[in-house]
């Protein structure tokens, strides 16, 4: 007969506060997981803006250092370019002068002595032309200072 009570005190186990208190438990450390996720995608979130806003200000530092670099440029060739293009002109000048030169033989006496004075004058107003010295441009504050 002890065996035929068996199921019932078995059951009377399985349904006692024990197992009411492990739903509980369960419930709990479901609630605990969801909470402790919920922190960590604010946290990735928090995190994920972070440095969102870090590489919009990086991008915006870079076109800044990136515009004064062109602005520079800009300068240095302001700087140059005329002269350079004076000194190419002065240059071909004299090349055109050394062809007329070297073409006066062929010409008559009094053609010659006409084109010789007309080479001579050319000449003597090129070479009197000031020649531009070269001044190094400073360039300061350089950007290696700054991303150094």
């Amino acid at each position: 007969m002890k065996e035929r009570d068996t199921p019932q005190k078995l059951v009377e186990q399985l349904t006692d506060t024990h197992w009411t208190d492990l739903t509980r438990l369960i419930e709990k450390l479901e609630e605990q997981k969801s909470h402790s996720e919920k922190m960590v995608q604010g946290d990735k979130e928090v995190v994920l803006q972070y440095f969102k806003e870090l590489s919009d200000t990086l991008e915006q530092k870079k076109k800044c250092f990136l515009t004064a670099l062109c602005d520079v440029g800009n300068l240095i060739n302001q700087e140059y370019t005329p002269q350079i293009e004076r000194m190419k002109e002065m240059r071909e000048q004299q090349l055109e002068l050394m062809t007329l030169t070297t073409s006066l033989q062929e010409e008559s006496p009094l053609k010659f002595l006409e084109k010789v004075d007309d080479v001579r004058q050319r000449v003597q107003i090129l070479k009197q032309r000031p020649l531009p010295e070269v001044q190094p441009v400073e360039i300061y504050p350089r950007d290696a200072m700054f991303l150094a």
